[in-house]
């Protein structure tokens, strides 16, 4: 599984983030630091399809029953809506994410610039090809170097959130 989405911090410099419980669509496969979107049909989150979709926010934390006794790095929902997860839905929450360097090579130029998510569930990348004026996320940094990040990374802010606090 490759990284996805870690959070790093807020544009406000805030240090506590806001989170919610959400149901997991029915066979659908979330993982912790993901992206997920809320399905219009269900009503539940999933990060399956993510391309072009307004996002919600990232995992924080899955559970398969109950989220006050267990925790686990995954979460597949089921029929019922009781297997849930909770997502940061921060609007002004940083994310340090890998881009995938495919057709476009990510630099210091993209900072401001729009893109969106490829990859499957458990394996997001920013999609450097899609550079525009408008997309999911917006890049607010340029390889900030932390944690042991190199060049293919940037710092990244949700465009425009699915949920606006």
């Amino acid at each position: 599984m490759a990284v996805t989405a870690q959070l790093v911090g807020s544009l406000l410099g805030k240090i506590n983030g806001v989170t919610r419980e959400y149901a997991v669509v029915s066979g659908a496969t979330v993982y912790e630091n993901e992206f997920v979107y809320l399905d219009p049909t269900t009503g539940r989150v999933t990060s399956a399809s993510i391309p072009g979709v307004r996002l919600l926010g990232t995992v924080v934390g899955a559970d398969n029953g109950n989220l006050d006794r267990a925790y686990a790095q995954s979460a597949t929902g089921n029929a019922g809506g009781t297997v849930k997860v909770l997502v940061n839905i921060d609007k002004d929450a940083l994310y340090l994410l890998k881009n995938d360097n495919l057709v476009t090579t990510f630099d210091a130029t993209h900072v401001g610039d729009y893109f969106d998510l490829i990859g499957n569930p458990g394996s997001q990348l920013v999609d450097t090809s899609t550079v525009s004026t408008t997309g999911q996320l917006v890049c607010v940094g340029y390889a900030p170097r932390i944690r042991g990040t190199d060049t293919t990374y940037g710092l990244y802010k949700i465009a425009e959130a699915q949920i606006e606090l």
